[in-house]
């Protein structure tokens, strides 16, 4: 039987840290990059406003974490884990870092 082998992670952090609460993926991702104990399989990227020229460090990816700041008519800070096509049903105008 051949070993399996670990599925490379990208976490992704998207926004513009220029506009206020919008940079809150990238942060994240600075956040992130500084700790020791993510698996070794494990990628962060500061995408910022990158947009399309993200397309290449996507395309290894086993799974994809994408870090941004959205409006779900929620409490600020809040969490919401948003899975295959369910961004697309978003309110809002689509910005030029979005991916989905």
């Amino acid at each position: 039987m051949t070993p399996t082998l670990p599925v490379q992670t990208l976490v992704l952090g998207i926004g513009n840290i220029v506009h206020s609460d919008d940079g809150a993926g990238v942060y994240a991702a600075r956040l992130l990059q500084e700790d020791a104990r993510l698996p070794d399989e494990t990628t962060v990227i500061e995408g910022g406003t990158l947009g399309l020229e993200l397309l290449p460090y996507l395309q290894d990816a086993g799974r994809i974490l994408l870090l941004d700041a959205i409006d779900v008519d929620a409490e600020p800070g809040t969490i919401v884990c948003l899975r295959g096509t369910a961004a697309q049903g978003l309110k809002g105008n689509w910005s030029i870092h979005q991916l989905v």
